[in-house]
């Protein structure tokens, strides 16, 4: 550990690599600061669909999409949403490590739209339950960490 005496003013940040490093730390100033809602007009089910191809799963995870929407035009932050849905089913996907089904059900009721996300994967367990709103909690084993291919250290 290097004594915070022996630190410069402005350290460096080497990483072996650095691809998601612009987006982790966009995603701490989002958080940061207030966010602001920027709503526009979106087809939800394309937008869902989108986000379904955008993020990286294995053959033996399906995907069912169920739409029971009269009409599929809805106002949303699309940056927003689309960290939350993607988020969602990548969490889903790493649940079902020997495969298993992602289902997606967009249904209406009066004015409101409801995504409803279910996996077969292996669940929450009941101590992070309660913690299930907290933000940067991870239930991932600290092995996974370890094998992380970006490696940070503060140089001096």
């Amino acid at each position: 550990m290097i004594p915070l005496t022996k630190l410069r003013a402005g350290p460096e940040i080497n990483c072996r690599t650095n691809r998601a490093l612009p987006k982790i730390v966009g995603g701490l100033l989002n958080f940061a600061r207030k966010n602001q809602v920027r709503l526009q007009e979106t087809n939800l089910e394309q937008f869902v669909n989108r986000s379904i191809q955008s993020i990286i799963r294995p053959e033996n995870v399906t995907v069912d999409l169920n739409v029971n929407l009269t009409d599929p035009l809805v106002f949303l932050d699309c940056d927003q949403m689309m960290q939350v849905l993607t988020n969602l089913e990548k969490n889903a996907v790493e649940a079902m490590p020997d495969g298993g089904k992602l289902t997606i059900s967009l249904a209406e009721k009066s004015d409101d739209v409801t995504i409803a996300i279910s996996d077969s994967g292996t669940g929450i367990s009941k101590e992070n339950m309660e913690k299930l709103f907290t933000p940067f909690l991870q239930q991932k084993k600290l092995e996974k960490a370890q094998d992380s291919d970006c490696h940070c250290a503060m140089a001096s």
